[in-house]
């Protein structure tokens, strides 16, 4: 569980850095809309990475069974 915690982290973390990214490469200004819209998305669900990879890495496993 560790390692797709992990995984999942590490894309929550590079969705936030490209959702900097757009709103900073992209000089067009009719496309500021767009770029404003997928950057929100795109934090939206780097965020959401970042808490299911957080569940992840401290989840505890369940007692084996008696």
């Amino acid at each position: 569980m560790r390692w797709q915690g992990l995984i999942f982290g590490i894309g929550g973390i590079s969705f936030i850095v490209l959702s900097f990214i757009v709103l900073l490469v992209d000089d067009k200004t009719f496309l500021y809309i767009l770029r404003a819209l997928s950057s929100v998305e795109l934090a939206i669900v780097s965020i959401l990475m970042l808490i299911i990879s957080w569940k992840l890495i401290t989840l505890r496993p369940a007692p084996p069974a008696a």
